[in-house]
């Protein structure tokens, strides 16, 4: 058995390329996986694709700059599988002719916001929804890091072999 097995999966910027590679892998190795993309008629097409190779895939035409969007992708995620468990930010600007291959100097400002918005804003967006929508729902841990308590010993390696913190030099 696979460790993808049943496990729920959100693929942002899914319906091609890098994407569409994701999805289909993660639905080889037995995951439900939701194909979220700005094109929702490719998002669709793939879905259906999937569908009919016996996965369990929903598409979902998804903005990731809008926080709305994101939040819906989660929403309709858990309202059709019942859960989030992982989220695979894929949904980038990086290529013609989505960006420019001008000089740094040239590059309007309006299209350094469309990137910033999109690469950055896009993936803490769709986490944040993520996120709020698995720490309920889900038995993954995927959206918190691990916290891990320094122990005596850890301490002591940071403040030297005594116990007392150093004294401030005179």
């Amino acid at each position: 058995m696979s460790r993808l097995q049943d496990r729920v999966i959100i693929v942002t910027g899914g319906a091609q390329g890098i994407g569409r590679a994701y999805c289909e892998g993660l639905v080889a190795g037995g995951a439900s996986v939701i194909v979220a993309d700005i094109d929702g008629k490719r998002a669709e097409a793939l879905a259906v694709q999937l569908r009919e190779g016996g996965a369990k895939a929903l598409a979902v035409p998804t903005d990731v700059t809008r926080e709305d969007a994101t939040e819906q992708m989660a929403r309709l995620t858990v309202e059709r599988f019942g859960r989030i468990d992982g989220l695979i930010n894929n949904a980038a600007m990086y290529q013609r002719p989505a960006v420019s291959r001008a000089r740094f100097e040239e590059i309007s400002v309006d299209e350094w916001d469309r990137v910033t918005a999109v690469n950055l804003r896009g993936t803490f967006l769709a986490t944040k929804a993520g996120a709020s929508s698995a720490s309920s729902t889900s038995t993954s841990t995927w959206w918190r890091p691990a916290r891990r308590r320094a122990s005596r010993t850890s301490r002591r390696r940071r403040w030297g072999s005594t116990s007392r913190r150093p004294r401030p030099a005179a």
